[in-house]
């Protein structure tokens, strides 16, 4: 990273924003999963239409994923104190490897996010309301998923085919920020031209750095 990034540390702002692993977001997440299934109950819950929203909900989370990491994370604000903002987050990151308290996703941003999404779904795609319930709730099963992975990746080095390759195409992007975007699916890295062929955890140091007790 250049001197343009400001990365700071701001730890009372990642209390709100970031938590310290996937069964920390369980806090928030099972509350909003129990009031999504309280307002469908009122409509009328359709297990079926429930199911199929997950694949659906993954294709979408996917590409908005890959966007929020390509556009903002790694975004650099001309005004110093957005670029102080952003520097708190995904880049403080990436500059400070040992610290693995902010790699999952804290409850304001879990709550604003459901939200926006069902905002999304109801007044961009134009779904009923009962469907853009069932895509939020489907989003969250998948926005947890994403949560589990990013934060497996960086515990251990992983001899799993699934997981070693999931864990060698994130942490490629760790030494090439402007490559491999995706987190749960390379397929938009692949689409819109921003893949690196993986690099190999277990014999890159700086890759190594940003797993939790692993021999560098």
């Amino acid at each position: 990273m250049s001197s343009k990034y400001i990365v700071t540390d701001h730890r009372l702002v990642l209390k709100l924003f970031a938590s310290k692993n996937p069964w920390s977001v369980l806090i928030y997440l099972v509350p909003l999963e129990m009031i999504l299934l309280f307002l469908m109950k009122e409509e009328g819950i359709r297990p079926l239409r429930l199911i199929g929203s997950i694949p659906l909900a993954l294709l979408y989370w996917s590409l908005i994923e890959y966007m929020i990491h390509r556009f903002y994370f790694h975004w650099v604000p001309r005004n110093e104190i957005l670029r102080a903002i952003t520097g708190s987050f995904h880049l403080y990151h990436h500059e400070n490897p040992k610290d693995l308290e902010v790699i999952n996703t804290g409850w304001v941003t879990g709550i604003i996010g459901s939200i926006f999404h069902f905002s999304i779904f109801k007044y961009v795609f134009q779904l009923s309301y009962i469907s853009a319930l069932e895509m939020t709730f489907g989003l969250l099963l998948v926005f947890y998923y994403y949560e589990w992975i990013h934060y497996l990746v960086h515990q251990k080095v992983f001899k799993n085919p699934i997981l070693r390759y999931l864990q060698n195409f994130h942490l490629t992007h760790h030494v090439s920020p402007k490559k491999n975007y995706g987190q749960i699916t390379p397929i938009w890295d692949y689409l819109l031209g921003t893949v690196r062929d993986n690099l190999d955890t277990k014999d890159h140091p700086r890759m190594l750095a940003f797993v939790k007790g692993a021999k560098k």
